[in-house]
């Protein structure tokens, strides 16, 4: 599962990714920790790839 929210206390996106129940072809499976790749884009803009 992959959730995103505003935290109420920080105002800041969050996003929170359950790496067991998440589809396995997300997961960077190269990665120490198995990883999910990140694309954030506002308005068509990319503002963050990780």
């Amino acid at each position: 599962m992959i959730f995103v929210y505003v935290a109420p206390d920080s105002n800041e996106l969050q996003v929170s990714v359950d790496l067991s129940t998440v589809d396995q072809r997300l997961l960077r499976h190269g990665a120490p920790d198995a990883t999910v790749s990140m694309h954030v884009s506002v308005k068509g803009n990319t503002v963050i790839r990780a």
